[in-house]
């Protein structure tokens, strides 16, 4: 896996931890599914962080979704 997938596939997952943890604080509920997709994502991101050379800049993380989707097609 590329460190440009795994950043991208990282942020996503953290958007869904945090979407499941309010929905969990909602309802009064553990937010287990929200935790392990925390860890998910922060394994992908320090993965991504570590396999890349020159690191990433928040001005770069557009870039890498756009790069991502791309490469998709």
């Amino acid at each position: 896996m590329s460190p440009d997938i795994a950043l991208a596939l990282g942020i996503f997952l953290s958007a869904l931890a945090v979407t499941s943890a309010l929905a969990a604080f909602a309802e009064r509920r553990r937010p287990v599914v929200a935790c392990l997709l925390a860890l998910g994502a922060g394994w992908a991101i320090v993965f991504a962080w570590q396999g890349s050379e020159d690191g990433y800049r928040l001005a770069d993380i557009p870039m890498v979704f756009y790069e991502v989707i791309a490469a998709l097609r």
